[in-house]
């Protein structure tokens, strides 16, 4: 369509039937974008162009409308006051506290130990025998005897017990 030569009210109504965000701007970016097309039609720029320039400007115009509608840091922060509990009413997050952690930790390292000497002793194939084999070496002795203590001292006695058992499968 040939828009040189139609009056502001044509241009504007062409505008908002080809760009669906035009009708839903501030009079204000409407008529800035009015008068940037005017000024590329003076310059005798394609229409294809003119058109993609004015929705690139109106989808630039709402969202910087979107953005002002957003509230700011202190409208915020004042809501967040207004709304929050009294301090003997909130719920405080459930954090473990490091001993029921590191308790949790040896518990688990224990077990995991355990069920790999389990495993070390029904192992009949050589390739299983080798595997777990290489598995036991894995392990920190020194870690196991130093959080374990003498429990560690006795699994430590066993994982040595076993690879001294295995020593066919190096």
């Amino acid at each position: 369509m040939e828009l040189r030569g139609l009056s502001s009210r044509e241009l504007s109504d062409h505008l908002e039937s080809r760009i669906r965000i035009y009708s839903t701007l501030d009079e204000s970016h409407q008529e800035q974008i009015l008068q940037s097309v005017h000024e590329m039609i003076a310059r005798d720029m394609p229409p294809a162009f003119i058109l993609s320039s004015a929705r690139s400007l109106a989808r630039q115009f709402a969202e910087e409308e979107e953005e002002a509608e957003q509230p700011t840091d202190s409208e915020r922060q004042r809501f967040i006051e207004e709304n929050a509990l009294p301090p003997d009413e909130r719920v405080s997050s459930r954090r473990q506290p490091r001993s029921e952690a590191k308790a949790r930790e040896r518990e688990q390292f224990t077990a995991n130990v355990r069920q790999l000497l389990r495993e070390a002793r029904a192992a009949k194939q050589p390739h299983e025998r080798k595997k777990l084999r290489r598995m036991l070496l894995g392990i920190d002795r020194q870690k196991l005897r130093r959080v374990l203590g003498r429990e560690g001292q006795d699994l430590s006695d066993q994982i040595q017990e076993i690879l001294l058992q295995s020593t066919d499968l190096r």
